[in-house]
């Protein structure tokens, strides 16, 4: 087929970006498409410009779009005071921080295609990829000696005001502690590890000393004394706090070591009458980015059995008002593990809801960070669609409760975050969807500025994505009652599958159910009514611990849901597209679980086939729902094979780059699978922006 395509005026406005409770800032076309700079700027952005002139000294992250791979220039920016923080080698660009006053010159680099900002939106820190991770389950090695040492390990938060104590005598001079977690993608390299020791001690400590060594799969390393004199530092509760204690010498270390092998081993050795109380344990690990490696996958699918499901204690509505209760009933056997869906936000804590089904986490936010999700909307999104309902007993479950979540964090747990972090993000999922199986991804973003799809960037990518048989799920917008019906990027795209929200009235029959009335729709910039599909999306309920503590949750209380233990509200309710998007998402799963040879556009079509309209649901509007109301049940019963998206014309920046898409005939029966790339755009095109996290919908 030959694609032909509508010379339609793209918009000339900054963009950014939403992320469904949150939000991001997108790209937009400094050359060829459309620009908001004048043309004499050169290779530069505008406001570098500005601040070039106005603090010419002042170190600014910027993105450097090459026209060509050239080793010089590194070099170059390494000459004028820079450094490379980031190697973009799938858009082929170089992330890094320069001094503005060089920019101009960098800018007559003979490589150099474009420059522009990638300012985050909180100040970032002197060390970009440094996380911590807690402590959080009792060691193997030896006898734990420790007065009750769970309140040591008790949180992924680190420090909550609960101690457990060691002393130094017989019979409780030593604790081990595990669940440590890395967060590194291979081509970053460990640097530095170091103990975090939070305590504080009852008195000087004289004639005794604490020492620390790692051991992984039983073997030791070497021991590391922590000094008496940073010990007596801290005498008295009033004086708790916490001090570092490098370990990098005592061990090599490897992304491999970190998980539930890898121990840390507090002994008190030698007498004397204090006794250290500890509140948290935890590594910190600093890591670098390796010039010229390469995106390699940091593990594979872990061998973990099925779990039956038991809906019977269940009391949350969304899952029967989809059909999900149904569908585990009708394929019970085919509900297998081996379908990853990959959730890119704000990281996903471990929770007894996912257990190990939770088989990778990777970081590409530059942010240091104390958890593997601070900020709470990645694990909530990822308990909406995979949560088993462990820890309330079978109350609160998620639409795909066997299958398995792969956490890509690219926001902080302030929720802020680089573009280029969302960026290497993507390149990541794209370079180890095979290794994890990854079949979905779920993205919770919406831009707050209307544009063609042929002229936005993240369209584009996650076309590329899409190509590369992943479904990609993304929220319609939380802007249904402020934009007048204005559906934005990415989920004006034609090619992912965008989810609007519906209320359940806390019922599992959708007859009483509504359009939320936060949920964006629109036939702006398409070529139909969207969103595609209609899911609950209102007051959903998961597995959020620690919520009083998230960055996200701990100033609306009053959302927190009991847990199965009384007066530990561990569950939180939200609302939004995001949930939605997490519903649709687990139900493609699901189906993907059943018929694995599906492609995306078949997963697409199946589940708006077989939508819920104006027959089973009063509330249909053709106008804000689109195909209607997900029915999960139904799409697992019907087996055909037809294919949406058939005729429509990709985005237009596939076709720019040095490896433009190969244009197929109009069955996407002939597409040629995998054969789109990063290389398909001209990314040098693309102006690079900041990018603004926001929050959840909070309305009633």
């Amino acid at each position: 087929m030959i694609w032909t395509f509508a010379q339609a005026k793209p918009v000339r406005r900054p963009l950014i970006l939403l992320i469904a409770m949150l939000v991001l800032s997108a790209f937009v076309m400094p050359q060829g498409v459309t620009s908001q700079h004048p043309v004499n700027t050169g290779q530069l952005q505008p406001s570098l410009l500005q601040i070039a002139a106005q603090t010419p000294e002042k170190t600014v992250p910027v993105i450097i779009m090459q026209k060509y791979a050239d080793p010089s220039l590194a070099e170059t920016v390494r000459h004028l005071g820079g450094h490379i923080t980031h190697e973009l080698s799938i858009i082929q660009a170089l992330a890094a921080e320069v001094p503005a006053g060089a920019l101009s010159r960098l800018a007559e680099h003979p490589a150099v295609r474009w420059i522009s900002s990638d300012s985050p939106m909180v100040k970032q820190s002197e060390s970009p990829y440094q996380f911590t991770s807690w402590a959080t389950h009792p060691g193997q090695a030896g006898v734990n000696q420790f007065t009750n040492p769970g309140a040591i390990y008790d949180s992924q938060l680190g420090p909550n005001g609960a101690f457990g104590s060691g002393a130094f005598i017989d019979g409780q001079r030593q604790a081990t502690f595990s669940g440590f977690v890395a967060e590194g993608p291979e081509y970053r390299v460990i640097r530095k590890v170091e103990a975090i020791l939070d305590f504080y001690v009852t008195e000087p400590v004289v004639g005794g000393e604490v020492t620390l060594v790692g051991n992984l799969n039983g073997q030791s390393g070497v021991s590391q004394q922590v000094p008496n004199e940073l010990l007596n530092q801290h005498v008295g509760l009033t004086n708790a706090g916490r001090i570092y204690i490098d370990l990098t010498r005592t061990r090599k270390w490897t992304w491999s070591d970190f998980g539930q092998s890898l121990e840390l081993v507090v002994s008190h050795e030698g007498s004397s009458p204090a006794q250290v109380y500890y509140d948290a344990i935890g590594l910190r690990i600093t890591a670098v980015d390796e010039p010229g490696a390469a995106y390699g996958s940091s593990g594979g699918l872990p061998i973990i059995r099925p779990r039956p499901i038991n809906p019977t204690n269940l009391v949350s509505a969304y899952n029967r008002a989809i059909g999900a209760t149904a569908a585990w009933a009708l394929l019970p056997l085919r509900l297998r593990t081996n379908v990853t869906v990959a959730i890119v936000d704000s990281g996903v804590m471990h929770t007894p809801d996912l257990g190990r089904r939770l088989i990778a986490t990777v970081n590409f936010n530059t942010q240091p960070h104390t958890a593997l999700d601070g900020y709470g909307h990645g694990t909530h999104i990822a308990g909406i669609i995979a949560g088993d309902g462990s820890d309330s007993g079978g109350r609160y479950i998620g639409v795909a409760p066997n299958a398995n979540i792969v956490s890509v964090r690219v926001a902080g747990d302030d929720g802020s975050g680089r573009e280029s972090d969302l960026v290497a993000g993507l390149q990541w999922v794209l370079k180890n969807k095979d290794a994890y199986n990854i079949r979905v991804v779920n993205l919770s973003m919406n831009s707050n500025e209307a544009k063609d799809h042929n002229y936005s960037p993240l369209d584009a990518a996650l076309e590329i994505l899409w190509f590369n048989k992943i479904v990609v799920v993304v929220s319609a917008g939380n802007n249904g009652r402020t934009n007048d019906g204005i559906l934005f990027p990415p989920a004006n795209d034609p090619f992912v599958i965008t989810a609007g929200a519906t209320e359940d009235q806390g019922t599992p029959d959708i007859q009483d159910d509504v359009i939320a009335p936060f949920s964006a729709y629109t036939t702006v910039f398409t070529d139909t009514a969207r969103p595609d599909l209609m899911a609950p999306g209102h007051n959903l309920v998961t597995l959020l611990p620690e919520n009083e503590r998230l960055g996200m949750t701990r100033d609306h209380l009053d959302h927190q849901v009991p847990g199965v233990n009384p007066g530990q509200p561990a569950y939180f309710r939200l609302s939004g597209t995001s949930s939605a998007a997490a519903v649709v998402s687990g139900a493609a799963a699901l189906l993907l679980d059943a018929e694995p040879s599906l492609n995306p556009d078949q997963v697409k079509y199946r589940l708006m086939h077989t939508a819920s309209k104006a027959d089973l649901w009063p509330a249909y509007d053709a106008r804000k729902a689109g195909a209607g109301y997900l029915n999960l049940y139904r799409a697992l019963q019907n087996h055909t094979l037809e294919s949406a998206n058939t005729g429509l014309p990709v985005s237009q920046l596939l076709l720019t780059g040095p490896n433009p898409m190969l244009i197929n005939p109009p069955n996407w029966g002939n597409v040629d699978w995998g054969s789109v790339d990063w290389g398909s755009v001209d990314w040098g095109s693309v102006d690079w922006g900041s990018v603004d996290w926001g929050s959840v919908y909070w309305g009633d």
